[in-house]
């Protein structure tokens, strides 16, 4: 379906054109959200990494013969032109698991002293986003170096680093939809909800609350799950979507 190709974006139709057993040396990404201070002082002996690949999908060429299911049509001046998309299209159910594949092949397939990194790397990333670690300040350059060349070997550019020990991050950034706190390297949750006595709770309003939380990889289950539940009961009792709430649930709720 997909290639590592130099083709344009898009063209008209009728155009021709080992594994290693050491010790883990770099924290996984799984290993940083699980090791993150209860007290939210930051990550617990992990030094947290983040960067994203640049324009990720379209480093993705489309084979020949798959070409033809992504036609898309332009008109000009009259006379419909039918064009192919060359490269994988941002926004198409299917592309973040051709990224991902690609992906796994690259990090499954590096040279036998990058083995290990490779495989560290292949578990942080979600989607292009990449989540994840070093044990120590004096790791960090060589894992961004390292990194870097390892993607560059499949034309992904890993860029946009950003950490509380990386001089140029300060203040807050997201991270897979959470704010991250720079400078005290501790993640958290902002919803901007404002409800007076006069705001009428209704099955929608509690809906679109619950749908602001963007979680993907479910870092804040035990605060939406409640929620959610309670807007679950809300179904059962088969109110009305613009009908006002029970007391007892708009009390649990907000």
């Amino acid at each position: 379906m997909v290639e590592l190709a130099s083709n344009n974006f898009s063209a008209p139709v009728n155009q021709k054109k080992k594994e290693v057993n050491k010790p883990d040396k770099f924290s996984s990404a799984a290993t940083l959200v699980n090791t993150h201070d209860k007290n939210g002082t930051g990550f617990v002996g992990i030094r947290s990494l983040s960067a994203d690949i640049e324009k990720a999908f379209l480093q993705l060429g489309i084979t020949p013969k798959h070409k033809d299911f992504l036609r898309f049509s332009y008109p000009d001046e009259g006379e419909e032109i039918v064009y192919r998309h060359c490269r994988v299209v941002f926004g198409v159910s299917s592309s973040p698991f051709l990224l991902a594949a690609v992906l796994a092949h690259l990090l499954e397939n590096v040279p036998a002293d990058d083995t290990q990194l490779g495989s560290k790397l292949k578990l942080s990333f979600y989607v292009d986003n990449c989540v994840t670690g070093v044990n120590d300040i004096a790791q960090q350059q060589e894992f961004i170096l390292r990194s870097k060349e390892i993607l560059s070997r499949g034309c992904f550019n890993l860029r946009n680093w950003e950490s509380k020990h990386i001089s140029k991050s300060t203040g807050t950034t997201k991270l897979l939809g959470i704010i991250w706190d720079l400078d005290k390297d501790t993640l958290k949750c902002k919803i901007d909800f404002e409800s007076s006595g006069e705001t009428k709770i209704t099955k929608r309003l509690t809906l679109a609350t619950v749908q602001k939380i963007f979680d993907p990889i479910g870092m804040l289950c035990s605060v939406t799950l409640t929620p959610k539940i309670l807007l679950q009961n809300t179904w059962k009792l088969k109110l009305a979507w613009d009908s006002s709430l029970p007391e007892e649930i708009v009390k649990s709720f907000f």
